[in-house]
């Protein structure tokens, strides 16, 4: 699904983005901040914003705090070289705690690892980047053949943004008052989110140092896949969203942290689908406020 006009921008591919990544493109940024103000105008002046989206008087003014929130950077983390230096100073490098999502792992580190490990960023191949990021690719190039940062990293300080939607502002700026060392939320592998998200990636033979196609762009396909089938269902009618209510943040820390197979005994489990109803029901531990996901699906058989 791709934006008509002078700069076209696939949707997908800003998703994976957003949902992925600490730093975000130029175009990916500015994307997010057009939804976002999309989004208040809608909640503050439509009455049904969307067909399956619900939200009471009170969850809509939360709704629209978060957003404009959103909307500036947190001035503590304002730029890339604020990401870079928060996630190299908690990354623990000889014996980290089991299952930190920084940590260093027993397997050899990929060339997408050790470039996230330098730049704190993920990149896609050279012919997607001269599409969508060009003033990047150049630098992309050059240091795939020589090794050198320099110029990579001055472009991606000087034109890629911070992803706002991974901080939670309150509870960021609550530990930096209190000067515990609570952080924002920006420390994670977003390779180990895509790996997590990576249908395949069990079966998958180990990626060679010159595949073309890298962990942001099979995040988007990931999405893609999924719209279009979700398409399909809902134009053969066999389902039906009922309620969406609530923020997805909990189930994107569930994914960071790789624990969204641990479930409570007796809960519905994905092999179990299709069900005349699933409900799924989160709630956010990220934030004092009480907040809860809840998303109930009907698939016909």
């Amino acid at each position: 699904m791709d934006e008509q006009g002078p700069h076209p921008t696939d949707y997908f591919f800003a998703m994976a983005y957003v949902f992925a990544c600490q730093i975000i493109p130029p175009f990916v940024h500015a994307k997010l901040q057009n939804n976002i103000k999309d989004l208040i105008v809608r909640l503050e002046h439509e009455e049904k914003m969307f067909p399956f989206v619900h939200l009471s008087e009170g969850d809509k003014a939360a709704v629209i705090r978060v957003l404009r929130q959103w909307q500036k950077p947190w001035p503590a983390i304002s730029k890339p070289t604020h990401v870079r230096k928060l996630v190299k100073l908690n990354t623990p490098t000889n014996h980290p705690l089991d299952g930190h999502p920084l940590g260093p792992k027993k397997e050899e580190d990929t060339p997408e690892k050790k470039d996230f490990k330098t730049f704190t960023a993920l990149f896609p191949s050279e012919a997607v980047a001269r599409q969508w990021e060009p003033i990047l690719g150049d630098a992309l190039v050059e240091y795939r053949k020589t090794g050198k940062v320099e110029k990579l990293l001055e472009q991606i300080n000087s034109t890629r943004a911070i992803n706002n939607t991974a901080i939670d502002y309150d509870f960021a700026e609550s530990g930096f008052q209190r000067g515990d060392g609570s952080g924002p939320y920006l420390e994670f592998d977003p390779l180990a989110t895509v790996q997590s998200m990576d249908l395949n990636a069990t079966r998958r033979k180990p990626k060679k140092a010159d595949d073309s196609q890298k962990a942001v762009e099979r995040l988007a396909d990931f999405f893609r896949a999924h719209a279009i089938s979700a398409m399909k269902l809902n134009y053969q009618k066999r389902l039906a969203v009922e309620m969406i209510a609530g923020e997805m943040i909990d189930i994107m820390e569930r994914i960071w942290c790789n624990v969204v197979k641990v479930r409570r005994h007796g809960s519905f489990g994905c092999a179990l689908y299709p069900l005349d109803f699933a409900v799924i029901r989160t709630g956010s531990s990220m934030t004092f406020e009480p907040s809860c996901t809840m998303m109930r699906i009907r698939l016909s058989h």
